[in-house]
């Protein structure tokens, strides 16, 4: 596996290690172009920090959060492939996200034959992002690196069903987190300022002592932080001097919280709710972040819904139907209202109705959230036109 070397001893690059990496990774070929530094650190970063590691567990369970389904014309076959890729799918909720975080993701699958006769994926390995890349021309590829430390690339693009795959919209090297990586090393860097800055503030212990006396006093300051007293002469005098003042502290946990919201508002598409205005509107403002988070969500969805439909629905009908299908009768989507469902049901009544399949009135009803009528209430005409009613 890589190893990126100034990571071997401490948690994150200097700021020329960083800008040296990033120059690495917008090489041309000639140059020696190396993404790898680049996405190391920008691993690091999402491990490093618990706070940013929060955020992207935050972003990937509320996609996980939603419950999907698998629907077609013939629905015991698409609960038979739901069950058959439950396990592959429960994985791309959350790795799918990846490729807008780090800029790509790739997962290569192995399909087994179950003793149900059907082939049947399994995760054969998830690919950390420094293992990854993109090249000038934007192809998507594979980052091996030999015993030498030397980069092999191995295209990935149109390797169709092998792979799991696919690049951010934003087609920029390293994604959002590359967005966040002088933030995040200013954040560290503050962190670690404020961790000195505060044992300063201890002060320095200076003791006033005669020519005579000062060996004395030594001794005794030296008693003082061993044993927590000391023995000395009535004219010797400790005193303690304020090296820092406890004043600028504000500076500190105020520029932290600003790298903080930016942090969030990058991965979440919002700020703390601690950022909210002090003086008035901050319901507006829960209002307008919320919207905003829920956007990249639903963003979030239809990218895992167009890489699950196009590719992993596809490689499983190949495998297990027809080898030569260019896509799956089957369809992929999430059930956006977990308390009614409506849109879902709604399909797959209409599928059952037309391929005559006897349904019970009263649970079609319940199903779509609607009372059964009674024989005196005053009732819709429903007339048809073409294949929708009206």
């Amino acid at each position: 596996m890589y190893q990126y070397t100034p990571l071997l001893n401490k948690n994150y690059p200097t700021l020329p290690e960083i800008k040296t990496a990033i120059q690495q990774a917008e090489a041309t070929i000639e140059a020696g172009r190396d993404q790898r530094p680049l996405m190391a650190i920008l691993h690091r970063m999402s491990t490093a920090n618990p706070r940013l590691q929060g955020l992207i567990t935050t972003r990937k369970i509320a996609l996980r959060g939603y419950k999907y389904v698998i629907i077609g014309d013939d629905m015991n076959k698409a609960e038979e492939v739901q069950k058959r890729l439950a396990k592959a799918i429960d994985m791309l909720l959350s790795k799918t996200i990846d490729a807008q975080l780090f800029g790509s993701f790739i997962v290569q699958l192995n399909w087994e034959l179950s003793p149900d006769n059907y082939f049947r994926p399994k995760i054969l390995k998830d690919f950390l992002p420094f293992e990854t890349g993109i090249s000038t021309d934007n192809i998507l590829y594979k980052a091996i690196t030999g015993d030498n430390g030397k980069l092999t690339k191995e295209i990935i693009d149109g390797n169709f069903g092998e792979y799991i795959y696919a690049k951010s919209d934003l087609q920029i090297i390293g994604g959002v987190m590359r967005s966040l990586i002088y933030h995040e090393f200013l954040r560290d860097a503050t962190v670690q300022e404020w961790w000195n800055y505060n044992k300063k503030l201890k002060g320095l212990i200076q003791a006033k002592a005669d020519d005579g006396q000062k060996a004395d006093a030594s001794e005794a300051l030296d008693s003082f932080l061993k044993n927590n007293y000391a023995v000395t002469d009535k004219d010797v005098e400790f005193l303690v001097n304020d090296l820092t003042s406890a004043k600028s502290l504000d500076s500190f946990r105020l520029f932290i919280e600003l790298l903080n919201n930016e942090i969030s508002i990058a991965i979440l598409g919002q700020a703390n709710v601690n950022d909210l205005p002090d003086n008035g509107g901050s319901r507006a403002a829960l209002q307008v972040q919320e919207l905003i988070r829920k956007d990249i969500l639903y963003s979030d969805m239809l990218f895992t819904k167009k890489i699950i439909n196009e590719q992993l629905l596809v490689y499983d009908y190949r495998r297990n139907v027809d080898k030569n299908a260019s896509e799956s009768p089957f369809l992929f989507d999430f059930v956006y209202d977990d308390n009614s469902e409506v849109e879902t049901q709604a399909r797959i009544i209409e599928i059952a109705i037309q391929n005559g399949i006897p349904l019970i009135k009263e649970e079609v009803y319940k199903n779509l959230g609607l009372t059964m009528p009674n024989e005196d209430d005053e009732l819709l005409e429903v007339v048809k036109s073409g294949n929708s009613y009206f």
